[in-house]
């Protein structure tokens, strides 16, 4: 399990290298490892400067994965789930996944509608402190459903 990055960037952080290096555990290694769910895990703390906003870069998400987020604070903040390209349009984006103040803890699970690179918002603007924030994410890929004829899919259509 990784532990935590030490320093966050404004806006966009290493948080993404972290879940950016573990995305190969999203895909079957070897056979037989396709029933087994994957998981990757990080855990990140910073602190959110009042006026401010951060951003944890969630990259490569494939579709359908579940992306469990579980964040504790010392006061309340904005806390938003968008895809990276509507990061410009933020706090109206397009496709919002989910928005939320929490004050002190928040636990959430989202499916992702398509794979790409998502964004968990932490949203300072209208405070007037700084804020600590931790947050752990986890994704899990689904277990793929079996193969009615336990062939790979390349020899499956060659029989």
């Amino acid at each position: 399990m990784p532990g935590p990055v030490p320093q966050l960037r404004a806006w966009r952080i290493g948080f993404a290298a972290t879940l950016a290096a573990a995305a190969t555990a999203f895909a079957p290694q070897a056979t037989g490892q396709q029933d087994r769910p994957q998981v990757v895990e990080a855990r990140v703390a910073t602190s959110v400067a009042p006026g401010k906003k951060r951003s944890l870069r969630l990259a490569k998400v494939p579709k359908s994965a579940a992306v469990q987020v579980n964040l504790t604070t010392d006061g309340p903040v904005v806390v938003a789930v968008v895809p990276e390209e509507d990061l410009p349009r933020y706090p109206e984006p397009a496709s919002l996944i989910l928005t939320s103040r929490v004050a002190e803890r928040l636990s959430f699970t989202f499916l992702a509608p398509e794979s790409g690179n998502y964004l968990v918002v932490l949203d300072n603007v209208s405070g007037d402190a700084e804020r600590k924030v931790a947050v752990t994410v986890r994704g899990v890929m689904a277990r793929r459903p079996a193969d009615p004829d336990g062939l790979p899919p390349a020899r499956r259509d060659t029989f």
